[in-house]
């Protein structure tokens, strides 16, 4: 039996016609994609976990999801590391020095193991 019509729908649009609201799926722009693998900012990987802490309270997911995307396909991520005062760099200029620099790095206290527990025999 021949058809006498051509499917023309979208992938993605189910057979009741609802669309892309339900496909889990971001498509970044042309420019998007070109920030994502060549990192223009030049931010560290600490400069993109802190971007992303910092859109996170925005709700712009779509922002989260493109720098979650270049920490994972970036190949120039800038090096990190911490200035002389102990200060994280989050991002460095075109000559390599610190452009963005976030709180002095604190040690964290040496952590004891915790106490051991001491089971009581008596009545329930």
């Amino acid at each position: 039996m021949a058809e006498d019509y051509i499917d023309i729908t979208p992938k993605g649009i189910d057979d009741r016609g609802r669309g892309y609201s339900g496909v889990n799926k971001t498509v970044f722009q042309d420019n998007e994609i070109r920030d994502i693998m060549q990192n223009p900012s030049n931010l560290t990987r600490e400069g993109i976990l802190k971007e992303i802490d910092q859109w996170k309270t925005s709700g712009n997911k779509h922002v989260i999801l493109k720098f979650e995307a270049m920490i994972a396909r970036c190949k120039n991520i800038a090096p990190s590391g911490l200035t002389s005062n102990g200060e994280i760099i989050y991002r460095r200029d075109n000559e390599g020095k610190p452009a963005w620099i976030g709180p002095v790095q604190e040690k964290a206290p040496p952590v004891s193991p915790p106490p051991p527990l001491i089971k009581k025999k008596g009545k329930r």
